[in-house]
């Protein structure tokens, strides 16, 4: 999934959309708004390249200054970063649904997009318990943060069990106990 808050080009105030190919993922981030202050789209797209119709569910609000008050603490001078926000399994839990991956058991979070002082001034100290660190992603200066195997346990379960059954591949941790794997059983 990917949400976006954006100002249209002659815009004065801000929207805010989420897309995925999940219509359940979609309609979870739009119980969180107002249901009169959303308007609902599904959307097909068809790839010349490949030759296939590509189909996602998208919500998105209608213009709001409270929305515009957020545009403006992630984008201060149009250039993205992340504010001071409190880091609750619940931003963390929708952070990890739209831009983490588990992979050899270790959790990245795309942060590919934001400045490497933002991380470490922001990110690294608010995710301290989880010992993050900055993985440069290729040759670029981008960086994506990463979690130790360990730490990766400790971030699922910060963040508590997978609700939405699409993205529950998320939560197959394989545990590290006494220097032997330990498949999770799950329901």
């Amino acid at each position: 999934g990917d949400g976006n808050l954006n100002i249209h080009k002659n815009g004065k105030n801000a929207t805010f959309s989420y897309t995925c190919i999940d219509k359940e993922t979609v309609e979870k981030v739009a119980s969180y708004f107002i249901k009169d202050f959303l308007e609902k789209l599904f959307l097909s797209i068809f790839d010349k390249r490949t030759n296939k119709i590509y189909s996602s569910y998208t919500y998105r609000t209608l213009v709001s200054s409270i929305l515009t008050e957020e545009y403006y603490n992630w984008y201060p001078a149009k250039k993205k970063i992340i504010p001071e926000i409190n880091f609750t399994p619940l931003v963390c839990y929708w952070w990890y649904i739209g831009d983490g991956c588990l992979c050899k058991r270790r959790i990245f979070l795309a942060t590919d997009c934001f400045p490497k002082s933002n991380l470490e001034e922001i990110v690294l100290p608010k995710l301290n318990d989880f010992s993050p660190r900055l993985i440069r992603n290729g040759k670029d200066t981008h960086f994506r943060t990463c979690f130790s195997v360990e730490r990766s346990q400790k971030f699922l379960e910060y963040i508590g069990e997978c609700t939405l059954p699409y993205f529950s591949y998320k939560w197959n941790f394989v545990p590290f106990i006494n220097n032997k794997y330990i498949f999770s059983k799950k329901e």
